[in-house]
């Protein structure tokens, strides 16, 4: 698990980068970069680390009511 955790950060990193003055065509590879890094953390916590969520017996509904940002829910502002 402590490779999606780094995924997270390099996420972080990334997107913090596209607000940096560059040129379209770079702007637009980097966009490309983060969206197929995304994509493929996604699928990664689908296949790994709900199921594991879900063999500990962990409650998903009930961290989902939690925290709706993770089930795609806006974030307090």
């Amino acid at each position: 698990m402590q490779a999606l955790i780094s995924e997270h950060r390099l996420l972080a990193s990334l997107t913090g980068r596209l607000s940096e003055p560059a040129q379209p065509a770079a702007t637009a590879a980097q966009a490309a970069a983060i969206s197929a890094l995304f994509a493929s953390h996604v699928a990664k916590e689908d296949s790994l680390l709900l199921p594991a969520l879900e063999r500990s017996g962990a409650d998903l509904a009930a961290l989902l009511a939690r925290e709706p940002r993770l089930a795609g829910g806006q974030c307090a502002a």
